[in-house]
């Protein structure tokens, strides 16, 4: 961390010189974000051609204009002798000057390098999960800045060969001691414990302050809860939790989908280090006899599933799932299987809308610790499923099943209720 209480005292054996004070820095704002969807430039080229290197600091005239991210029918890998580029000039603020910059991929396919004003980064490979590369180095804040990348080769999710940007790409911009992670895990009816991974990039130790605050569903500026702790942060990755209740809690199910906004502050004095926002739910899950307990009542087990490769991209997107919930739902359909690398939509419109889902987690040990820790925090997972030919450690079984207290890992869905 930057901001040290040293208390430094200067002796000077000249009285009668003067100095200007030097202006304070202005608190740092905390968790920054630009989206990178929309309008990017993009050419295809063949893998072997060697004369693309001047297309690693400016954008070719014959590049077409494409929406980010692409369809996943437009990521579908068509060629394997094929490499696809996208440009796109983005402006980033004078106050992230100083700051730890990470470019984050909520869904990429394939394996990229990426160029940011000609500094070069990665490669990196998708998943089914998300991923990120840090990309201080190259940023030029109060400036344009132009972003460069390369796809080739493809990832594989849902038996599908993908290549490109198929979710949101964003720029994310913290301290250089940040929330790498939080895990919510509701522990009863009116309790949650906010389990953090906090991240310090550099070689300090110093206190810092965590704040938590939970507000109505229906009035955000009305608060129901608040905690504090004071959290000694050492360099490299740090653990905390915080407990905090909400009196008459109302739990998330299918008839009550109650979903309680937070917002988690990581403080050192003025400064606001990092902060996370977002939507958690108070629900409980069991697996019992081979039966589904979704808040302590048997859950009647008739799954159905999602066609996720057929969706749109964009805000077209959202008013697809949503059509699906609702079909769903009159058809008697009590929940959905979802794969792991489904598009985000699904799992934050299944919240909203109350439709409980089933992941299935990647066959990879590595994407399914990766996949569970993303998707922890929404309500509507009530289960993860094990893929039918997953070749998982006995170790990495553990390793899952311990990561989340709150939902069973299932080899195969629940018997039918009737």
């Amino acid at each position: 961390m930057k901001y040290l209480l040293w208390i430094l005292a200067l002796l000077s054996l000249t009285p009668a010189i003067c100095q200007a004070k030097p202006k304070p820095s202005p608190p740092e704002p905390g968790r920054l974000t630009i989206s990178l969807d929309g309008a990017w430039r993009s050419l295809s080229s063949n893998l072997s051609d060697q004369a693309l290197n001047s297309w690693t600091n400016q954008i070719p005239p014959s590049a077409e204009i494409v929406e980010m991210p692409i369809s996943l029918q437009a990521a579908k890998v068509i060629s394997d002798n094929k490499a696809t580029w996208y440009w796109r000039q983005t402006g980033i603020p004078a106050n992230w000057k100083g700051q730890l910059v990470r470019l984050e991929f909520e869904g990429l396919g394939g394996q990229a390098e990426i160029w940011v004003n000609g500094a070069r980064f990665g490669p990196i490979k998708g998943g089914a999960g998300p991923t990120w590369l840090d990309v201080t180095n190259g940023i030029h804040p109060d400036n344009t800045n132009l972003f460069v990348m390369r796809i080739d080769g493809a990832t594989t999710i849902d038996g599908a060969r993908l290549r490109g940007i198929w979710q949101s790409l964003r720029l994310v911009c913290t301290d250089d001691a940040y929330i790498e992670s939080l895990l919510i895990e509701p522990q009863s009816r009116e309790w949650a414990n906010f389990v953090l991974q906090i991240n310090n990039t550099t070689k300090i130790h110093a206190d810092a302050e965590l704040f938590l605050t939970i507000y109505d569903p229906h009035n955000r500026k009305h608060k129901l809860a608040e905690t504090q702790q004071v959290v000694v942060v050492s360099p490299g990755l740090n653990l905390a939790g915080m407990l905090i209740k909400v009196k008459k809690a109302v739990q998330w199910g299918p008839d009550h989908p109650a979903l309680y906004p937070y917002r988690l502050e990581f403080r050192q004095g003025l400064n606001l280090l990092d902060n996370k926002e977002g939507v958690f739910g108070f629900r409980s899950v069991a697996d019992r006899d081979g039966r589904l307990l979704l808040n302590e009542i048997p859950y009647p087990v008739n799954a159905g599933s999602i066609n996720w490769l057929d969706m749109p991209a964009g805000s077209a997107l959202q008013d697809t799932v949503n059509g699906i919930y609702q079909k769903a739902r009159s058809s008697g359909i009590g929940e959905l299987i979802a794969a792991a690398g489904d598009p985000g939509a699904i799992f934050g419109e299944a919240d909203r809308y109350g439709m409980p889902l089933v992941v299935e987690l990647p066959a990879d040990p590595a994407e399914a610790i990766t996949v569970m820790k993303h998707l922890f925090n929404h309500p509507s997972i009530i289960a993860w499923l094990l893929p039918k030919s997953h070749n998982y450690p006995a170790d990495v079984l553990s390793e899952l099943k311990a990561l989340d207290p709150t939902r069973p890992v299932i080899q195969s869905l629940p018997k039918p209720s009737h």
